[in-house]
């Protein structure tokens, strides 16, 4: 089956092809980058979505 490209970006790695064991052999420090990056946006979204405001209310 091939694979389609999706619609959504990301900077996060696709790790949907590896093993649980596979995962934890990898080193951490490959990760680390883009898990921050996507913490960073989750504790602040207003920092990562354009034109968002907590205060509208619609």
């Amino acid at each position: 089956m091939a694979q389609e490209s999706a619609d959504v970006e990301t900077g996060l790695p696709d790790l949907s092809g590896l093993s649980f064991g596979e995962l934890t052999e990898q080193d951490p420090r490959t990760f680390q980058p883009s898990l921050a990056d996507f913490l960073r946006r989750i504790d602040e979204p207003s920092q990562s979505i354009n034109g968002y405001n907590p205060q509208r209310l619609d």
